[in-house]
């Protein structure tokens, strides 16, 4: 998915909701330079900066990613029609994510997500609100918790209250991890 129309629908969906980039700024806990950088596509959109966008619009994030909700009973994702997003820190890509869900349960998002770039050594921990399902398919993955490590290999799947500072990481330098992670409210 091209970046330039989740920013553009990041912009629509605030209009539409009548708050300005400071409202929505203030909501988000970030500046109002940020809100205007991403919708200017001049910053990366980070996966815990796009959580706390959606919550603060009160949407979910596949509906941000999505271009066109599907409004049938049920929602089929062929694997050529997921919406792909790239993001990362320093301005190294790292972390790729495809949706995975559509918009039918308002309190779920899945995502297939590929780590490969030492970039993500860099990253900042996250929290969001909800909870976090992880099943490693690939790799080995590394969670840092604030207090606590712990290091995942394919078939392992971690559960968390995603409220408490994480952050996510190939365990081992150069290689890469590949994963299903879901978010539920």
């Amino acid at each position: 998915m091209r970046k330039a129309s989740i920013v553009q629908r990041i912009r629509n969906i605030r209009l539409e909701k009548g708050l300005t980039q400071t409202e929505l700024a203030e909501k988000c806990n970030v500046s109002k330079s940020l809100i205007s950088k991403v919708e200017s596509n001049k910053a990366s959109i980070h996966l815990d900066l796009l959580m706390d966008i959606a919550k603060a619009l009160d949407v979910r994030v596949s509906e941000i990613l999505e271009e066109n909700p599907n409004n049938s009973q049920a929602i089929i994702v062929r694997e050529s029609d997921r919406r792909h997003w790239a993001t990362g820190m320093n301005g190294k890509l790292g972390f790729d994510y495809f949706g995975l869900a559509g918009s039918k349960k308002p309190n779920l998002d899945a995502f297939y997500v590929v780590i490969t770039d030492e970039a993500c050594r860099a990253s900042r921990f996250a929290s969001h609100e909800g909870i976090e399902f992880i099943y490693v398919i690939d790799g080995k993955l590394k969670i840092e918790f604030r207090d606590e490590d712990y290091v995942l290999r394919p078939g392992d799947t971690a559960n968390f209250d995603s409220s408490l500072d994480h952050r996510l990481m190939p365990a081992n330098l150069g290689e890469k991890v590949e994963l299903l992670m879901i978010f539920a409210k």
